[in-house]
């Protein structure tokens, strides 16, 4: 179900943006080649993000690193090696990367919050003990899987909206509004086999500043011109 619900996520997001795609006059084929090596990068990038942040464990249990079908995707190290590759692919089309990337970027979150289910399946992505009634597992927990599939759906909700009124940077509103969802959730977040950790911080949320810092910029520099 894991591997499932991520690849049906991928596979709407990218109908959504082939119908957009078309609707720009641009060429499908372009689309579907940049998906596949973008989603290839992406998943090879998120699998290192994650063995490195738990690398005390996967040091002892080798043969664990391939296994993505057992869970454990880092979003973050998934995004650095997509926009990698696209921009080699786009490249190698003489294609403007902003151009492409701002339609993907809609429907992105729209592949996070389907794939997201799947952690339910791999008992992942759980936080700290609660007393609300939609704590799940048997010591009732914060299903935060649960909480940022809805919130990317809202994201996907707000960058649809921005698209169809013309904005030129929804890459980087899809970054600033995944950095605040993936900074205020970690708070929830239990890691017993976190790493990494700088003034109180873990690594994703530091990561999300940095985004949302480098994001805010670019929105700001284009509105100026």
């Amino acid at each position: 179900m894991y591997g499932l619900l991520i690849a049906t996520g991928a596979l709407v997001a990218l109908l959504i943006s082939e119908k957009l795609v078309k609707k720009e006059g641009r060429d499908p084929d372009i689309l579907w080649g940049l998906a596949f090596w973008t989603l290839l990068a992406g998943v090879a990038g998120a699998r290192l993000y994650h063995v490195a942040s738990v690398w005390t464990y996967y040091s002892e249990n080798l043969l664990l690193v391939p296994q993505i079908w057992l869970g454990g995707l880092g979003i973050w190290g998934g995004l650095a090696g997509g926009v990698a590759a696209s921009t080699i692919y786009l490249r190698t089309k003489k294609e403007r990367f902003l151009g492409w990337i701002n339609i993907i970027a809609v429907s992105v979150p729209l592949a996070q919050a389907i794939g997201r289910l799947g952690n339910y399946f791999n008992h992942e992505i759980y936080g700290s003990p609660t007393k609300l009634p939609w704590g799940i597992y048997s010591e009732k927990v914060h299903p935060l899987f649960l909480y940022e599939s809805v919130l990317n759906l809202a994201l996907f909700a707000i960058l649809l909206k921005r698209y169809g009124r013309g904005s030129k940077t929804i890459l980087y509103e899809y970054l600033a509004g995944y950095a605040i969802i993936r900074f205020f959730l970690e708070f929830l977040r239990v890691n017993p086999q976190e790493i990494w950790e700088i003034s109180g911080l873990n690594i994703a949320q530091v990561i999300s500043i940095l985004t949302l810092g480098i994001s805010v910029y670019f929105i700001n520099k284009s509105c100026q011109k």
